[in-house]
């Protein structure tokens, strides 16, 4: 029995020996205790939110342990914080020389973590730039890059102050969480007496609302027996008696209208018919005159027929007319029948007149006589 028990203790001890060796190698694989360390360092202004043992993030990933957080010297041209941590392998291969350090807020307690941009973004604005990578490896052996001289050199985890050397990365700090609550509170403390002015206001337009719908109601109690009187009046609108044709148009009036246009319609068509009449006599006119025209061109054509048929007669006739107009001049001269021709005097206009009797009241000039 002693020795069976000897075998099980040993055996456990064992088992408890190979697990304990196997859970202290898969934290050391997950936790890179056995892969190469790219040490980084950056400067900040404040250390708020960062811890030894936060976070370093990449492309999203979990790729790295802050190291140490302290403070630089005085009025340090850097920073005022020294912040370094590292970075796993393979992941320092994203990281060139345009990439930069984000310290952003973790969490809402105020906690930040450290956030590294992969290279390459350069390009993006400059297709010529030359970038180089912050860790090459060359025979086993990792060299970090010196933007100063611009070479590589091998990493040297000494220092003088006891910092372990590393690439350094320029830095854009966001404000924590705490500082961000805070400004916003200032906002608020200095917003509340507008907020307080706007609610007096609000309250001083409330009042004035209660005012007016006070008011409102009050012409509404007022306006009722106008609506009331509008709804008769549109009652008589709607009512044939009522209607407003027979307010503007009673009904004698409306019967007198009637008859006048009554009388205006037989006048008009008594005057269309006599205009009918008139077009008819007139045309029976025109036709009268016309065939008298036409007789008229008959006989002066039997006229001019006859004369030019008969050349004498033109002769006659003005033989005729010499003759008659010998006897009649005989017949003025005759002393019996002189009267029967003697012309009328015209009578004189009144300024002849008056001229003529002036002229005959005027005295004669004198006469030169004779000496004697």
């Amino acid at each position: 029995m002693e020795r069976v028990v000897g075998v099980f203790v040993s055996l456990a001890t064992l088992l408890l020996l190979v697990g304990f060796g196997y859970y202290v190698y898969h934290t050391g694989a997950r936790k890179g205790w056995w892969k190469f360390k790219a040490r980084y360092h950056t400067f900040v202004q404040s250390g708020a939110g960062l811890n030894v043992g936060g976070d370093v993030r990449l492309l999203g990933f979990s790729v790295g342990k802050v190291t140490e957080v302290t403070a630089m010297p005085p009025f340090n041209t850097y920073g005022a914080v020294y912040v370094a941590f590292y970075v796993l392998d393979p992941y320092q291969g994203y990281i060139w020389s345009d990439s930069e350090v984000r310290v952003v807020a973790g969490d809402f307690l105020g906690g930040r973590i450290v956030e590294v941009t992969a290279g390459g973004s350069s390009f993006k604005t400059n297709p010529a730039a030359v970038l180089f990578p912050s860790y090459v490896e060359t025979n086993g052996t990792h060299f970090v890059y010196d933007d100063k001289t611009g070479d590589y050199h091998p990493l040297d985890p000494s220092s003088t102050n006891g910092r372990p050397k590393g690439y350094t990365l320029l830095a854009k700090e966001s404000p924590a969480v705490t500082e961000r609550l805070e400004g916003i509170a200032n906002q608020v403390e200095a917003a509340i007496p507008g907020i307080l002015a706007i609610t007096n206001q609000l309250n001083q337009v409330l009042s004035n609302v209660v005012t007016v719908t006070h008011r409102a109601e009050t012409l509404l109690s007022q306006a009722q027996p106008i609506m009331t009187n509008v709804t008769v009046i549109t009652a008589n609108l709607r009512d044939p008696k009522g209607s407003l044709g027979e307010w503007v148009l009673p009904t004698n009036l409306h019967t007198q209208v009637l008859q006048t246009l009554s009388s205006a319609n037989t006048t008009l068509t008594n005057a269309s018919q006599m205009i009918a009449h008139t077009d008819t006599n007139v045309a029976t006119l025109v036709t009268n005159i016309d065939v008298t025209l036409i007789n008229l061109a008959n006989i002066t054509s039997n006229l001019n027929q006859q004369v030019q048929s008969n050349t004498n007669l033109l002769k006659a006739i003005s033989d005729l007319i010499r003759n008659t107009d010998d006897m009649v001049q005989g017949l003025k001269r005759h002393w019996f029948l002189r009267s029967a021709f003697k012309k009328k005097d015209e009578p004189k206009p009144p300024e002849e007149k008056k001229q003529g009797s002036e002229r005959r009241a005027a005295p004669p000039p004198p006469r030169a006589g004779k000496w004697r």
